[in-house]
């Protein structure tokens, strides 16, 4: 666009004298058949003017050419300065994914000056060339690169060759070649936001019940003066593996608790299967039934109120398939173990 509005300015620039020329050429033939003398006087005067015009336009062609030269050259030198210092990495690339240029931010992130003619795919294998965009459309992807988490942005921009020529020579030109495209490629550094978002996942707060399901009746089976014994056990090891999760559990009834920690510790309870099923099952001192407990779970919720509600739901499902064992509902549905 402003290269036409630039075309156009030049034009108008020379076009104007011009149609002035002829004007007044007209106008000293209209005098003419009026005042031959008056015509004669008029057209010298006429004649003058466009002879001072022709030779100031020669002569001054030839410096006009080399400012407007110099004029380009400065402006796509500072726009390459400029792109060069980006405080991004930026690259262009061909169609094919190959390195054309890179400014300096570019080169030490991939830690190599050599570059240049490179595909991207070998410097970054997670931008293989069927994301490469087309059509002039965006592609994006992220990846890791030296323990740092980066997003890639790669705009299609279609190249157009020179389809008119300058003012000053408008013998004939190439037609534009719509084929010719290149690919801006933009990396922009996004491991404090990830490392921010991970965190903010990690610090969600996970809501939940544990219910001992057969309290009464594993108190039944032991002699009266055990009973006390077997509720402090089973009491420590629920406690003692809440610790471990930096949780806060808070006993509601003698055979209910509530617990909430953090979602950074609940992939590894999930590995080890929920151990405190085991554990609790294990104590043993002399009862003929084992204690079993269940859990119900809540992982998303929008407030505490609706977290206790979502871990309620939960243990219902737990209890309603005979207990000892653990139920999480989380965003994409409902997760068994035990």
């Amino acid at each position: 666009m402003k290269k036409m509005m630039l075309k156009k300015a030049l034009r108008s620039y020379i076009i104007c004298p011009l149609i002035l020329s002829i004007i007044l050429v007209g106008a000293v033939i209209y005098v003419l058949f009026r005042d031959s003398e008056l015509a004669l006087i008029l057209g010298i005067v006429v004649a003058v003017y466009i002879l001072a015009l022709v030779v100031y336009f020669f002569a001054r062609r030839k410096r006009i050419m080399g400012e407007l030269v110099r004029f380009a050259t400065d402006y796509g030198q500072k726009q390459r300065a400029l792109l060069g210092e980006m405080a991004i990495p930026y690259a262009v690339l061909d169609t094919s994914g190959r390195i054309m240029f890179a400014n300096r931010k570019f080169t030490t992130l991939v830690e190599t000056e050599e570059c240049m003619h490179r595909t991207i795919t070998s410097l970054f294998p997670d931008i293989t060339k069927d994301i490469l965009p087309t059509d002039e459309n965006v592609s994006e992807v992220n990846f890791k690169v030296g323990g740092r988490g980066f997003k890639a942005q790669m705009n299609y921009i279609r190249m157009q060759s020179l389809s008119e020529d300058s003012f000053w020579n408008r013998s004939g030109g190439a037609e534009p070649d719509e084929s010719d495209a290149l690919i801006a490629l933009y990396l922009y550094d996004e491991t404090e936001v990830l490392e921010l978002k991970q965190a903010n996942i990690d610090q969600k707060t996970i809501i939940g019940l544990l219910y001992i399901d057969n309290y009464e009746e594993a108190l039944e089976s032991i002699d009266e003066v055990r009973r006390s014994l077997l509720t402090a056990l089973v009491d420590r090891k629920i406690n003692k593996y809440f610790q471990g999760v930096d949780a806060i559990i808070r006993k509601l009834e003698k055979d209910k608790y509530f617990f909430i920690f953090k979602n950074m510790y609940l992939e590894s309870l999930k590995e080890a299967k929920f151990s405190i099923l085991d554990e609790v099952r294990s104590v043993n001192i002399g009862n003929d039934m084992s204690v079993t407990i269940s859990m119900g779970i809540s992982t998303f919720h929008d407030s505490f109120t609706s977290g206790y509600e979502a871990a309620r739901a939960a243990m219902d499902l737990a209890l309603g398939r005979g207990g000892d064992q653990v139920v999480i509902k989380d965003k994409e549905g409902v997760i068994y173990y035990g």
